[in-house]
């Protein structure tokens, strides 16, 4: 197998590995931290790999998503 077809294989393959990480970054989904090492240190298995997406698909809750407002009841500085 020539270099070149080689490390093609290699780049496909690793940007298949982070799919998930890359879903959780492209939604800016609040468990991004939590989603990567999933990822990194379960996805070779399977299992862990099909976790990580589902977690990344994952539906967040509709208060804890994006910034707080500075204007909200209760915020302190």
């Amino acid at each position: 197998m020539p270099v070149v077809e080689f490390y093609s294989v290699m780049a496909i393959a690793m940007v298949g590995y982070l799919l998930p990480l890359g879903v959780a970054l492209y939604f800016k989904h609040r468990r991004t931290r939590a989603i990567a090492l999933v990822n990194i240190l379960a996805g070779w298995t399977v299992v862990g790999w099909f976790l990580a997406m589902l977690m990344a698909f994952a539906e967040q809750p509709a208060g804890r998503a994006g910034p707080k407002d500075p204007g909200a009841p209760g915020d302190q500085q």
